[in-house]
């Protein structure tokens, strides 16, 4: 299943901290940003115009992504695949992404104005040597 998506943003976008006073307790708390929350909304809408939201996948899987970056400014590529793998997990295609034993990440060419995210997504077979062993 190939999946064309936004350009996520990066983890740093996407979670923000805080810290919640109860008393003379600080309780330290985690929350998704409103940009955290636009892009799984776009994630969710590109899932279902390309007809592969819902589809819950199971088993172990395969995940290959290329970025697209707008420019050719620096960009850790690790940096955004939280929000990305979060978004196709609540966009239902698959049930979870713990299921993910194999991962690679490539950073592809530029795409001016926005970039973009291409999503391959493919069931690992108990017969393939790349598969990782549990």
């Amino acid at each position: 299943m190939r999946i064309s998506l936004p350009l996520p943003p990066t983890v740093n976008h996407v979670w923000k901290h805080r810290v919640i006073r109860k008393g003379h307790k600080h309780i330290p708390s985690v929350y998704m940003s409103e940009a955290g929350k636009e892009y799984r909304r776009r994630v969710q809408v590109a899932c279902t115009e390309q007809g592969v939201h819902n589809r819950k996948l199971a088993g172990s899987l395969r995940v290959i992504v290329r970025l697209h970056f707008p420019t050719n400014h620096r960009s850790d590529i690790d940096n955004r695949m939280k929000a990305l793998l979060d978004g196709l997990t609540h966009a239902g295609v698959w049930i979870d992404d713990s299921q993910i034993d194999q991962l690679v990440v490539m950073r592809g060419q530029k795409l001016p104005p926005e970039g973009i995210a291409l999503v391959e997504v493919m069931p690992m077979t108990s017969g393939d040597p790349r598969h990782a062993e549990r």
